[in-house]
């Protein structure tokens, strides 16, 4: 189903009639809740034919964690894994699994490891920002993990947030995993906060075995699709073509930013189970692909795709990683890909 301008039509007059106004814009930033591998390969690669720019709705979610991941690299673990292998586990924040409280139920349910050096062990918990002896304010975070690192290698640090007692109890609560592993939630941190539990846990593979786990939550969606933008270019999303190459930028290229400025003449948004309307939508027209509920400023095209055959690849929070489901495929990626074909014969 299609509708232009509020009427229905006909899904070849539509896909015409959005094939014309990405031809005509001067800037198109194509945005969204895109998680499936498929829809965000094909949403990058319409993104290079028209020059565009390619952002992510959860993009502020991810960033801290995407940060981390270029400068400095970071040791994940697997929560399949990590709840048969950690007998020691530091959750970092208030709330580590905020959004994803099913995960930590599966990943406690066992009594402790079963494999590897940590096997037979009881599973012992550190909670440093929760309640009760490690309790932190949120800003306390991060001069927190700073004295663990430093009691951790033997360096001097100051006393607050955390006592010397609590400092030295930390440590070698740490020091003496056969397993560890670091639960954090990126999207509660700024990026030098992220870094610095990188930093912990490389400090503590030199002496031990540790890994992170970083819980996306509801940003999930926004984490896989930056993975795949990073296969197909080299960089994770808020990506622009303009130029004839991939350019990366966090700040310029975000959607709302071009928005605001005037510089952007055209938007394509592809929904999804979080999608949601952008504080922007009634400031240039939109072409809207999928999504759930009607916008306060409607779309200038809008696409209701009725679904594929087959299933589709996506973001699996228990293995940190990709897996192919047999159904789920929505037809976004099919309207996508009609787009590019149509603005082959549209721009000749």
């Amino acid at each position: 189903m299609a509708w232009i301008e509020g009427r229905a039509a006909d899904e070849r007059e539509a896909l015409d009639a959005a094939a014309r106004l990405l031809s005509e814009s001067r800037l198109t930033v194509l945005t969204g809740a895109a998680a499936d591998v498929e829809t965000v390969r094909a949403l990058l690669q319409l993104g290079e034919i028209v020059g565009g720019i390619v952002d992510h709705d959860g993009f502020e979610a991810t960033s801290s964690m995407l940060s981390a991941l270029r400068e400095a690299g970071i040791m994940l673990g697997a929560p399949a894994e990590m709840r048969r292998r950690a007998d020691r586990w530091l959750l970092v924040g208030a709330d580590p699994f905020a959004g994803a409280e099913n995960l930590r139920d599966w990943l406690f349910e066992r009594d402790g490891p079963d494999l590897g050096r940590g096997a037979g062990r009881a599973r012992e918990v550190l909670h440093l920002g929760g309640a009760g002896a490690f309790e932190l304010a949120e800003h306390q975070i991060g001069d927190g993990l700073a004295q663990l690192r430093a009691g951790l290698n033997g360096r001097r640090h100051r006393d607050a947030p955390l006592s010397d007692a609590r400092v030295e109890e930390a440590a070698a609560f740490l020091d003496g995993a056969a397993f560890g592993c670091v639960v954090f939630a990126p999207s509660a941190f700024d990026a030098l906060d992220v870094e610095l539990l990188c930093g912990l846990v490389e400090d503590l593979n030199r002496r031990t075995r540790f890994a992170c786990l970083p819980v996306q939550g509801g940003a999930g969606g926004a984490f896989a699709a930056a993975q795949v933008a990073t296969w197909r270019t080299g960089f994770p999303l808020r990506t622009a073509f303009g130029r004839g190459f991939p350019e990366f930028e966090p700040v310029l290229n975000a959607a709302a930013r071009r928005v605001a400025s005037g510089e952007a003449t055209l938007a394509l948004h592809v929904g999804g189970s979080a999608s949601f309307e952008p504080d922007w939508s009634g400031r240039l027209p939109v072409i809207r692909i999928g999504g759930d509920g009607d916008w306060t400023n409607p779309p200038r095209i809008a696409f209701a795709p009725d679904g594929a055959p087959g299933g589709r690849v996506v973001w699996e929070p228990r293995f940190a990683g990709f897996v192919a489901e047999e159904r789920g495929a929505d037809g976004t990626a099919g309207i996508l890909a009609a787009l590019a074909e149509r603005l082959g014969s549209v721009m000749a």
